[in-house]
């Protein structure tokens, strides 16, 4: 945002009949307000071991659920 618009932004949270002027204090406590909302990112490694865990947790619930699945014609054997 420019300078401008963090001025408004803080003008427009303060009450209504405030007549004080914005200084420059009060645009860096918007910036960093408004950084401080950010999400942080991710990092490359920390994203790679994510896709691993995943994966893994993917594989170990198909392998449990064909478990669980009887054999194709193994209820034709009870006579």
């Amino acid at each position: 945002m420019s300078d401008g618009a963090e001025r408004q932004e803080v003008a427009a949270r303060r009450p209504l009949g405030d007549t004080r002027g914005v200084r420059e204090g009060d645009v860096i406590e918007n910036v960093a307000r408004n950084f401080a909302r950010q999400p942080a990112k991710e990092s490359s490694l920390a994203m790679i071991e994510r896709a691993r865990n995943l994966r893994t947790g993917t594989v170990q619930k198909m392998q449990a659920g064909k478990q669980r699945i009887p054999p194709v014609g193994a209820a034709c054997l009870d006579f």
